[in-house]
């Protein structure tokens, strides 16, 4: 027997007494733990070199194996900690497990509850998918099926899972015999798109009802990441989904190509080079501005108040001051309508240029120790006979192919008025929002010729 196979056999002959409850006692089962390590050490040590394809492939075939048995130990052995709250200290409503994998084993919290979720699950004893759960322990499916599998199943309306069929089956046997048929046959992410065959397999005629058990599961929910990009999920029943994916393509179809002119004066054709994800982000924003009203505060009381509480230094780092002190500024503070982001959300000094562009801004100005120097609203906007010279030259956004109409368009400084870009019409474009946070991102530059604004697209590549 191979060493990878003796690894598997005991982490076998441990998973094999935490699921049919033998008296296999603790020690024994730390004992046969090290064994397995022991063991897995041993096989990472053996050279390949000599071996045949045949052999090679086989003891891919074991190890794709044993990380499966293992994994199905792992959450043997979580499932038992999740039983007994009062082993970790301070973990609340059923934590137990979680916490101590997230405080102690540095789990992240996603994993942490998935790692929970799927143990639960696949309880061979009270679980809602035990054949998984043995197939799991039996390495015949692997860790990635049994995880796709519970969270096709928690999606599931409760009561459809309780449905019994003409056989006394409930919907979550048959659940679990299909999924366990699907997991041996196919990759994970085919489970995950099944949704709709499990739920005509534990209810037909639910897929043609909705009822309060699935009007309880909408929900939309949002986060911010390290790098400041606000990303989220919702979930909708199907008339209020297919409302909003109606609006999202109505605003998210490619835009026309258009013609600019480039350095040597040569008309050249600019397409639409936006990705469907980025067209129907961009729709997401387009609908919120719609929302919110014009873009032009002097015309609109809905427009969203920007209130950003920075320190002088924070504010000329926003400029663009090379000065170590504004560089080591920090990050200010910001709220939306007072809202957004919740306490202590911060913006960095780009983005708070980005926001000092245009729109309504109320700056708080603080002294290093935090008191307040200056309270009010200052505004950096065109005058309204600006604004109209402007709608006259520019008819809207002025990025070639975008066509948004001038009420729904920022004024922005080509030169930005922070540098000492003064409010004269040539220093001054129209853009929409997404055209405008374009040009603060750097991929989009626009300079001024003979008080006409001229476009050139910047190749600026981002990392993936």
């Amino acid at each position: 027997m191979s060493v990878v196979a003796r690894s598997v056999s005991g982490m076998g002959q441990v998973l094999a007494a935490e699921q049919g409850g033998s008296p296999l006692g603790a020690d024994r089962v730390g004992e046969l733990l090290s064994q397995v390590m022991g063991l897995l050490a041993e096989a990472g040590q053996v050279r390949g070199w000599s071996a045949s394809d045949e052999q090679v492939l086989a003891n891919v075939r074991l190890g794709h194996q044993a990380v499966a048995v293992v994994e199905g130990l792992r959450l043997g052995l979580v499932r038992q900690l999740q039983s007994r709250p009062e082993a970790v200290p301070g973990a609340s409503g059923g934590k137990a497990a979680a916490t101590f994998l997230v405080q102690a084993l540095r789990v992240s919290p996603v994993q942490a509850g998935r790692d929970v979720a799927t143990a639960v699950a696949i309880d061979p004893q009270v679980g809602e998918l035990p054949l998984l759960g043995a197939a799991l322990a039996a390495g015949e499916i692997s860790r990635e099926h049994a995880d796709v599998a519970v969270a096709a199943v928690a999606k599931l309306p409760a009561s459809a899972k309780r449905q019994v069929d003409d056989q006394g089956r409930s919907g979550l046997q048959r659940l679990d015999v299909f999924l366990l048929r699907y997991c041996r046959t196919h990759a994970p992410a085919t489970i995950g798109l099944l949704g709709r065959e499990l739920l005509q397999l534990v209810d037909p005629d639910r897929a043609t009802r909705l009822d309060g058990d699935s009007y309880a599961r909408r929900g939309l929910s949002y986060s911010v990441d390290a790098f400041g990009m606000t990303q989220g999920r919702f979930t909708l029943d199907p008339v209020a989904g297919a409302q909003v994916i109606s609006a999202l393509q109505a605003h998210a179809v490619p835009r026309p190509a258009g013609t600019a002119v480039d350095q040597d004066g040569q008309p050249v054709e600019v397409p639409d080079q936006r990705t469907r994800r980025q067209r129907l982000a961009d729709g997401l924003l387009e609908i919120a501005e719609k929302a919110c009203g014009s873009s032009d505060p002097a015309t609109t009381s809905t427009a969203a108040r920007i209130i950003v509480s920075a320190t002088v230094d924070q504010v000329a780092a926003a400029g663009g001051a090379d000065d170590p002190a504004a560089r080591g500024a920090g990050l200010a503070r910001m709220t939306v309508g007072g809202y957004f982001g919740g306490v202590g959300s911060t913006v960095d000094p780009a983005t708070l240029a980005r926001l000092a562009c245009d729109g309504v801004l109320q700056r708080v100005l603080l002294a290093p120790s935090g008191a307040v120097l200056d309270l009010g609203v200052r505004v950096r906007l065109a005058s309204a006979a600006q604004r109209k010279a402007l709608i006259a030259r520019d008819g809207g956004c002025v990025m070639v192919g975008c066509g948004m109409p001038p009420e729904r368009c920022d004024v922005h400084h080509v030169r930005a008025w922070a540098q000492g870009g003064p409010t004269d019409l040539d220093n001054l474009v129209l853009l929409c929002g997404r055209e405008h946070t374009a040009v603060h991102a750097g991929v989009v530059q626009i300079v001024m010729r003979d008080g006409v604004p001229w476009i050139r697209p910047e190749l600026v590549k981002f990392p993936v």
